[in-house]
Formats: C-alpha cells, structure tokens, sequence
C-alpha cells in the first residue's frame, strides 16, 4: 500500500526562484533516496504539497516539515492509502502558479483523485477545492 498525504503552509516571503530551486533540489534528492514521490505547488506564499510513499516515511517527513520555521500555519488537508502511486515518475512535481488554471497544467488527476475524496463524514467542506481557487488566476 502507498500512503498519500495532502498539506498547505503559508510563508512569511515570497520565495525567490533561488530558494525555490534549492528547495526542489534538496527535496529530490531526498525524496529518491527515500522512495517519496509528489507534487509541490507554490503562489503568492502559500505551499501545497502532495506526497506519497511508506507511511511511516511520509509521516516523518511531513512531522518535519511541520516543525520547519520556513512553513507556518501548517494544515494536514488529506490522507489515504492506495494501491498504486499518482505520482510516482515524480521524486517532486513541481508548479509556480501563476497564469493558468491547476486543471490546465495537466494536475487533472490530482483534482479529480484527491478533491472528489475531500469531503469529511458528515459531507462538510472542500478544503482542497477552496486551497486550490488560491491558485486559479482571476
């Protein structure tokens, strides 16, 4: 079984290329060592990021990633397990959304995968859907 793992932050900058470039090489890298796979969305100082691997694996990750004073106001969105990985030709997606719409950067299945699953047991909230407006253009 794979785990899956939705969170978004907020950061107290706009990140520079430079520091996303670093995040993203650090991340690959680790994440290949470590079997994590994912897709990393940034825009105007808010991160969504989904990643999946072994559970105990994810779960220390995002435990440290919790902990990051790069990251504030850390909300777990989503989890699941799955038999097979979404992402799993990715060590870390990324996009830096600007001008298009998620659906039409090809992330169709983290929409149509993840959001259609995002609704807790009394069918309150679209907390994924209302994330990812933030990064639809107006």
């Amino acid at each position: 079984m794979v785990f899956s793992l939705v969170y978004s932050s907020t950061t107290d900058h706009d990140w520079s290329q430079d520091e996303l470039v670093a995040l993203l090489e650090w991340s690959r890298g680790w994440n290949h060592d470590h079997g994590v796979t994912g897709l990393l969305l940034y825009r105007d100082c808010a991160f969504m990021q989904f990643l999946e691997g072994e559970e105990p694996t994810v779960n220390g990750l995002f435990s440290h990633i919790s902990v990051d004073p790069r990251h504030q106001d850390v909300d777990l969105m989503w989890t699941n397990h799955t038999e097979h990985r979404r992402f799993g030709e990715w060590t870390m997606g990324f996009r830096e959304m600007t001008e298009q719409p998620v659906a039409e950067l090809g992330y169709n299945r983290l929409l149509n995968e993840v959001l259609d699953a995002d609704e807790d047991a009394d069918g309150h909230g679209r907390t994924l859907d209302d994330f990812l407006s933030m990064f639809r253009p107006s």
